[in-house]
Formats: structure tokens, sequence, C-alpha cells
């Protein structure tokens, strides 16, 4: 079933996905933070608001996927925003993560980009994760 893309039911949807992944557990192992994927809205779009999901990872693991709370907004420590097409892009496999937050067309908006760069290995296969998830963008992004 497909699920529109940064919703609730998306963001349960990539927790499964994220637990499924072997190869994530084995590069996340010592990762123990929750981590937020925000979109930020585009005004004349389908998206004309920001959407944020959250993920609490812990160890390998993905104890909850949901849409983000205001308050899960100021504890996270990690905040990754881009807009629905560069999400879009991500999720098809054309824009690497690491890559788009080096070339800023991705904003680590919250976060220490030294800390998370150990993590490299887990955060591609986050996006493993999260492609394996049957998604829908709105049209007019």
């Amino acid at each position: 079933m497909a699920h529109e893309v940064f919703t609730d039911a998306w963001a349960q949807a990539w927790c499964s996905k994220i637990n499924e992944n072997e190869n994530y557990k084995e590069n996340a192992k010592d990762w123990e933070w929750p981590l937020i994927l925000k979109m930020s809205g585009t005004s004349g779009t389908d998206i004309a608001e920001d959407r944020a999901v959250y993920v609490d990872l812990k160890n390998g693991e993905c104890l909850a996927g949901r849409e983000a709370t205001s308050g899960d907004m100021e504890k996270a420590p990690y905040i990754v925003t881009a807009t629905a097409k560069t999400w879009q892009k991500v999720l098809n496999g054309d824009t690497d993560l690491m890559t788009g937050i080096m070339w800023g067309k991705i904003k680590l908006e919250k976060g220490n980009l030294g800390a998370i760069a150990q993590y490299v290995s887990a955060a591609k296969q986050l996006v493993v994760s999260a492609a394996k998830v049957e998604t829908t963008f709105p049209e007019n992004i």
C-alpha cells in the first residue's frame, strides 16, 4: 500500500523497513539519537506547509516512527531539511543524502555534521529503507 510522503503512515512504514534492514542494524549499532526529516513547504505547490517525520533510533533499531510534533522538533538532536523535489530525488536514488548536504541541497538544520559524518553508511541505509516504502508524492511539487 502506498503512503503519501512524510505523513504519519509513511513514517511508521519507514520505521518497519529500517527494522528489516540488516545493513542498517550493523552500521548503526552505536547510533542512539532520534532523527527528524523535514520537507519544507513551498507556496503554490501541493505541499504548501512543512512536513516532518520523526524516527526514534537506537543501536540499529527503529523504536518508533511518526509524524513529528513540535516537542520532537525541539528535542531531537538531528533535523535534516530539504524541499519536496529534493526528497523525491533522494528517495528515487538520484541524489545522495550526504552529497546533498555537502552541496547545500539538503540542510542539516540541527545537529553536528562531524558527528553524523561518522555514520555515513548508516545514513545511506536509512535512505535505502525509506526508498523501500511505497511512496506517493503530490503531483505539483
